[in-house]
């Protein structure tokens, strides 16, 4: 399934009892397989971690980045699926959270694209109830959405109000820790710039004499 492109998994649901006008089903059976058979992968290769030597440390931990590089893509390629699908009026709220439930929160990096699927999903779906909002708003996570994400999420009229206001929290947050990692680092400048030789130049830079005495001192002497 990573190395699927969005286009083979749109698949019009040909069958005239169906109600979806997709096969998220056969998307859903698909990802679960893929996850089912990733999960004995990483398994079996932390068994033979645990029973050979120490030199054979560094395939498995090759082969277990590999198992997640592949993660990834496929939360990547799911998130792109649930943006195309999320606009059919006939998809079930479970249905759309099953799907986008089953991929790991670690196989996501950043939850824009989620968070775009979710609106995509509210504004076709506005008869959906708040505590359903909710329920979907908990598939993303706050600290995953970059800043013009947080900045749409916190206008956007269609999620909880719970949810706008935990996102306004990790926003603020997230600034006072810029604000004090620049004050940190400032600081520390500060108080290393100043040498006895940046003193003797002065604070705007420019040079200035040392005293007379000292200028004596700093001479060669002469022997007699």
């Amino acid at each position: 399934m990573d190395q699927t492109s969005i286009e083979d998994i749109l698949i019009l649901n040909m069958g005239y009892s169906s109600e979806t006008l997709y096969e998220i089903d056969c998307v859903q059976r698909m990802l679960d397989h893929f996850m089912v058979a990733d999960q004995d992968h990483v398994q079996d290769g932390s068994e033979i971690t645990d029973s050979s030597c120490l030199e054979d440390n560094d395939d498995d931990l090759i082969k277990n980045s590999y198992s997640l590089t592949l993660v990834m893509m496929v939360a990547n390629l799911i998130d792109n699926y649930l943006s195309e699908v999320a606009s059919d009026v006939n998809l079930k709220l479970k249905k759309f959270q099953s799907l986008a439930a089953t991929v790991p929160d670690f196989a996501r990096s950043i939850d824009d694209k989620m968070y775009q699927a979710i609106d995509i999903y509210l504004k076709a779906h506005p008869w959906v109830i708040d505590s359903d909002r909710e329920l979907l708003c908990r598939l993303m996570d706050c600290q995953k959405l970059s800043l013009e994400a947080n900045t749409q999420a916190t206008q956007n009229e269609r999620l909880p109000l719970r949810f706008i206001v935990l996102v306004l929290f990790f926003e603020q947050l997230r600034l006072q820790i810029c604000v004090a990692g620049y004050l940190y680092v400032s600081d520390n400048y500060n108080s290393q710039a100043h040498t006895p030789e940046q003193q003797q130049h002065g604070a705007t830079g420019k040079w200035e004499y040392a005293p007379f005495s000292l200028r004596l001192d700093r001479m060669p002497k002469r022997r007699i």
